[in-house]
């Protein structure tokens, strides 16, 4: 399976969310390996964490998370050819059939110039506690219109 190298850093869903006492937008970035397809993850337990901090971050230790209080939702948009691309984690819509997640996925206009590198635009985001896997409702927009801007 083919595999690229990107910067990840990790995002809160706000200042609020915190793990080790330190809002996750505010852990460095760090190189990390990808996989080239999408991926959308709920990660609900330290079990499974600890498996997605191993592949992403190997040999640094995982920030500790409250996983009695908070799930993490990660996007990944897999490897895309140029920049102008980027997927953005909105919020969590409660509904009577569960959680609904709103996952914009942003990408460059037709022939507008791109930087020409490899990127694997990727986002994340602490929620409360969710009580089953959530729906993902994924949005494709072009960037710098609409919501992409």
């Amino acid at each position: 399976m083919p595999k690229t190298y990107a910067l990840m850093l990790l995002a809160a869903a706000s200042a609020s969310a915190m793990a080790d006492g330190v809002p996750l937008q505010a852990i460095e970035p760090r190189l990390v390996e990808l996989t080239a397809g999408p991926e959308r993850l709920h990660i609900r337990n330290q079990a499974q964490w600890q498996a997605f901090w191993a592949r992403y971050a190997p040999g640094r230790p995982a920030p500790h998370i409250d996983f009695k209080q908070y799930d993490l939702l990660v996007a990944f948009m897999g490897t895309q050819p140029s920049g102008g691309y980027s997927v953005h984690i909105g919020p969590v819509e409660m509904t009577a059939q569960g959680a609904r997640v709103r996952l914009l996925q942003c990408r460059p206009p037709a022939n507008a110039a791109q930087l020409t590198e490899i990127t694997a635009p990727h986002d994340n985001r602490l929620v409360p506690k969710l009580l089953a896997p959530p729906h993902w409702n994924i949005v494709d927009a072009v960037t710098g219109k609409g919501d992409c801007r």
